[in-house]
């Protein structure tokens, strides 16, 4: 048996208890809703319930969560070369998993020929695209992400499928 537990004891950072249930007078339900998008956490203090023999509780491990529901999206692509190669140059507008060649396809008039050989990553929100091959098509060129892209953010939200178009 625990007593002198009380919901103001819990100690939340960046969130908000919406309810406290007891199953019984050991086991508790506390759910929480974090206030905004980002880090949270919950503690419950030390000495502030005590068991059967009057034992004070000890501090619980500090809970530290985060809240993402934004959706990773590409916020620019350009088109860079050298002498002898050229690429899309994608950046998001977070951090990102899981890109590689099998998330992007080529699409416009001048795309026939061309493929994509390679994804480096430059950082964890920026990516080379390198285009295989070429072919003397004057046209439109459009990366797109496939509708079967697996690129997520670190909380395993899914990209935004979205078309940018160079020329």
């Amino acid at each position: 048996m625990v007593s002198g537990f009380e919901k103001s004891d819990i100690v939340l950072e960046n969130a908000i208890i919406a309810a406290v249930t007891s199953s019984d007078s050991q086991n508790y339900k506390v759910d929480i809703v974090p206030l905004a998008q980002g880090d949270f956490s919950v503690l419950i203090p030390a000495s502030i319930s005590l068991d059967v023999n009057n034992n004070s509780n000890e501090a619980s491990n500090e809970l530290e969560l985060k809240y993402d529901i934004s959706k990773p999206l590409i916020g620019s692509i350009s088109i860079e070369s050298d002498s002898d190669l050229w690429w899309f140059l994608v950046h998001f507008n977070e951090d990102v998993v899981n890109v590689d060649v099998t998330d992007f396809q080529l699409m416009g008039m001048a795309s026939s020929g061309l493929g994509i050989s390679e994804v480096t990553a430059i950082s964890t929100t920026k990516y080379k695209v390198y285009v295989s091959n070429s072919n003397a098509d004057i046209g439109v060129i459009s990366l797109q992400l496939k509708s079967t892209s697996d690129i997520k953010d670190k909380a395993e939200n899914p990209v935004v499928l979205l078309e940018f178009e160079a020329y």
